[in-house]
């Protein structure tokens, strides 16, 4: 088995572009990202952190102070809680030619799963999956490896079941220990004390120095109902590759989003559908790659339930968390690949296109 010279010349041009980083194989933990914990997650929420706190990807302390972001020290956790967050340097590519996706994401505690591992780790089977990170590749070939299991709530000294008080991962972000700058949505609760508004994404340039919350890109700008209140769009999962001027949105900025039921939510996944993600930016889509679902629709579905292991059970399984990761290289003359062709791809499945 042979690497293609001139291929494995152009992907090291790509690794250097974004995606160059530390080794990594399907079972380690490198690119655990950094974490917030939904106003739910009692026993962490009442004695260690803040649900508008982020927390280093350990789960022992605080990375960034929810002070340090303005968010104001609610005793009603639900109103004063980031719904998702990206230090806006997420590894994304726009769907198109040369599309992948490594992905780190979780689910909300009420989700069941569809038969694969989210489901493993649901009530009554595991010790639960709100507090889990789980990981998969979408390879440029199309094909999607994973979901797995990258973290256990326990490894991130979380709460799991049998406790009452499961801990939710609310919002992850790599690279893990970014002090700046922060991108976030609030949940609808945050929103309407705060006067925000649930589907526009804010920005705190330097949190130790400037906690002052700006706009980074309205929710009319990416083509979402504004989230004043009970009604239109909430962002709870949130993935920026800010590509130019750092807190100023572009189109060409590379955004994905998950969102709660309801408003566009059920435009791209129609009921009883379960959650998914869709790419808000780039808008424009090329025709060869629009998914049925986003035909006529500006941005495009990354990814559906059944690829990360959500039911269609209405209202019920929600990705609630995600994070764009540096899955790491390939091999090189230092680093030479297994003979066998099968071993590499699972080894190192995002290097499949440029294995021969």
């Amino acid at each position: 088995m042979l690497i293609s010279v001139m291929r494995l010349r152009g992907y090291i041009a790509f690794m250097l572009a974004g995606f160059a980083g530390c080794g990594a194989v399907r079972a380690q933990n490198v690119g655990a990202g950094d974490f917030s914990l939904d106003g739910l997650s009692r026993v962490e929420v009442l004695s260690r952190f803040h649900a508008a706190d982020l927390i280093d990807k350990t789960g022992a302390n605080i990375h960034i102070a929810h002070q340090l972001l303005s968010m104001p020290n609610d005793p009603i956790a639900r109103q004063s809680d980031i719904d998702a967050f990206s230090y806006g340097i997420d590894k994304l590519v726009p769907i198109g030619p040369g599309f992948f996706v490594s992905l780190e994401y979780s689910v909300q505690r009420e989700s069941v799963g569809a038969g694969g591992i989210v489901s493993n780790e649901a009530r009554g089977s595991g010790n639960g999956n709100a507090g889990d990170k789980f990981r998969l590749y979408v390879l440029r070939s199309g094909r999607v490896v994973g979901p797995w299991k990258a973290e256990d709530a326990e490894d991130i000294n979380l709460t799991p079941l049998p406790s009452p008080d499961e801990s939710e991962i609310d919002g992850i972000s790599w690279p893990p220990g970014t002090k700046r700058p922060v991108y976030f949505s609030v949940n609808r609760d945050t929103a309407q004390k705060l006067g925000l508004d649930a589907a526009t994404i804010y920005y705190v340039d330097d949190p130790s120095t400037n906690p002052a919350i700006k706009v980074y890109v309205t929710s009319t700008q990416l083509g979402l109902q504004p989230g004043l209140g009970p009604q239109g769009d909430n962002i709870d999962g949130l993935a920026i590759a800010d590509g130019g001027l750092q807190g100023v949105f572009q189109p060409s900025d590379v955004i994905y989003v998950s969102l709660d039921f309801g408003g566009t939510h059920n435009v791209y996944f129609p009921p009883p559908s379960g959650d998914g993600i869709i790419q808000v930016s780039p808008a424009a889509i090329p025709p060869a790659f629009a998914t049925p679902a986003g035909v006529g629709l500006p941005g495009a579905v990354i990814l559906g339930p059944a690829q990360l292991d959500l039911s269609s059970t209405p209202r019920s399984d929600n990705l609630d968390a995600m994070t764009g990761f540096d899955p790491g290289p390939c091999w090189d003359e230092r680093d030479p690949p297994p003979k066998d062709k099968e071993a590499a791809i699972e080894m190192r499945p995002w290097c499949e296109p440029f294995i021969e």
